[in-house]
């Protein structure tokens, strides 16, 4: 299986708004894949971004020969926004 294959499974996604003092931004992080993670200006900018890491995280494993996780069987929806 490649990495495109597995990115779309349904990974649960976390985005939070951040303001770290230079202004708001989203923050995506991949609850499955540990220390997958980016952020953009807009909620969507952090999605694609997330995706890319998605891709980067998953090759990289398939690379090594370590096992990608599965999705959480709770994670249908897909997304989840928390403004912090």
């Amino acid at each position: 299986m490649n990495a495109e294959a597995l990115l779309d499974r349904p990974y649960h996604i976390r985005l939070q708004q951040r303001d770290d003092g230079d202004g708001p931004y989203w923050f995506a992080t991949v609850e499955e894949l540990r220390g997958c993670m980016s952020d953009g200006d807009t909620e969507a900018e952090a999605l694609d971004s997330v995706r890319d890491a998605m891709h980067g995280w998953i090759s990289a494993a398939l690379e090594a020969g370590r096992l990608v996780p599965e999705p959480h069987p709770d994670a249908g929806n897909r997304r989840t926004a928390r403004r912090r």
